[in-house]
């Protein structure tokens, strides 16, 4: 079954170009990964400081193997250095994906 993961780091400001720097330097080796369907950070547009991660997996063993790549134990290690004001990681396992036709403006 996919696996997706949603992630919410309020980041404190000092420390925010800190974790961009890291997040943009994980990414390339993480979308390489097998069974590596989606993975992407975002800045929020009304809250600059929160970053969310936004991930998809072919399957629970892809995620395991992506969590114990070296790249993401690095990365991991490096951010336990940064400072938040919450942070919020939640697992989803998804049994179905489409896509979505919005609605015609006519």
């Amino acid at each position: 079954m996919k696996q997706a993961i949603i992630a919410r780091f309020e980041v404190v400001e000092k420390d925010l170009d800190s974790f961009i720097c890291l997040a943009k330097e994980v990414m390339p080796a993480t979308r390489k990964e097998e069974g590596c369907e989606l993975y992407s950070f975002s800045q929020d547009v009304l809250e600059p400081n929160v970053i969310w991660i936004c991930e998809q997996w072919a399957s629970e063993q892809a995620l395991n193997n992506h969590l114990q790549a070296s790249h993401i134990r690095d990365f991991l290690q490096a951010i336990a250095g940064i400072s938040y004001e919450s942070v919020d990681v939640r697992k989803y396992e998804v049994d179905s994906v489409g896509t979505i036709v919005p609605p015609s403006s006519d």
